[in-house]
């Protein structure tokens, strides 16, 4: 299991822990554990994924924040851990080097541009203040 590259165990329903060896699967790229029953927090040990560039850990009971040590998958693009209950911030040592997608439907923005759907108040607020945050917490050059 060592040179697996994809990992994907999404909407399977499976509960507990995410295990702490999937730190040791380091040519891991994708790690989809999207729609499950996942709790706990997310490990400091996915920090050892340095070739990892998608991580889904949306749609489960995750709890904690999300771990700084994410900031050694250098070449991760894509993190999305909505729709779980994980409190804090983003950490600053994430940089700008993630581009979060929470609004985006089906993953299209051409398809949410060219629609007709106007977004809720509650979305409009969240990408507000998430671009907020995000200006405030951008490291200087």
């Amino acid at each position: 299991m060592i040179n697996l590259q994809t990992l994907a165990i999404y909407d399977t329903e499976i509960s507990g822990l995410i295990p702490a060896e999937l730190g040791l699967c380091t040519e891991l790229r994708d790690l989809y554990l999207h729609m499950n029953r996942l709790t706990g927090p997310i490990l400091h040990e996915l920090g050892r994924l340095l070739k990892l560039t998608s991580l889904f850990l949306w749609g489960n009971s995750l709890t904690g924040s999300i771990p700084g040590d994410l900031s050694n998958c250098s070449s991760l693009i894509v993190l999305d851990v909505s729709a779980n209950e994980l409190s804090g911030e983003i950490p600053k040592e994430l940089g700008l080097t993630l581009l979060l997608y929470n609004h985006i439907p089906n993953w299209n923005l051409q398809q949410l541009l060219q629609s007709n759907q106007n977004l809720d108040w509650e979305t409009r607020y969240e990408i507000g203040v998430g671009s907020a945050q995000g200006l405030c917490n951008t490291p200087k050059i």
